[in-house]
């Protein structure tokens, strides 16, 4: 599996220098996590980014407003399902993920894992989720 990071250019005092958008591939089919803000220049870095393999799903781990909203026009750009927790105010899931759920990609796997309460001033009450993914994939994260 292979880890590649899209940039948002949304740099801020909760960001950074911008939201960290993932996408993940394996034998030819990817998934993206966190497509971030509804920024069309940043949704077409995303689809460049995916262009070369066949876009399975969009996984949202959260949705603050620079993590879930650019889901849904991504998905309809992509022609693919997403997936978070829940619904949020600009994120409306096709599926729903549990606790240790797994996403099937490729020869790879992501699973849903470690649910808990946020103490975040930015939460407002809402849970955080973080796929997990394998040592190897961590070591092979790369910009774009």
């Amino acid at each position: 599996m292979n880890v590649r990071r899209v940039l948002a250019p949304n740099p801020g005092p909760f960001t950074g220098e911008g939201t960290n958008t993932y996408v993940l591939d394996s034998d030819g089919e990817a998934i993206v996590i966190d497509p971030g803000p509804n920024d069309e220049r940043h949704l077409q870095a995303i689809a460049t980014a995916v262009q070369p393999f066949t876009p399975k799903m969009i996984l949202v781990t959260h949705t603050h407003e620079d993590h879930a909203p650019g889901a849904n026009p991504l998905a309809v750009l992509l022609a693919v399902p997403t997936a978070g927790y829940g619904p949020g105010p600009e994120f409306k899931p096709d599926r729903i993920l549990s606790d240790n759920d797994i996403v099937e990609f490729g020869g790879a796997t992501v699973q849903r894992r470690d649910t808990v309460p946020t103490t975040s001033a930015t939460s407002r009450g809402r849970l955080c989720s973080r796929a997990t993914i394998s040592w190897e994939a961590r070591r092979s994260l790369s910009r774009i």
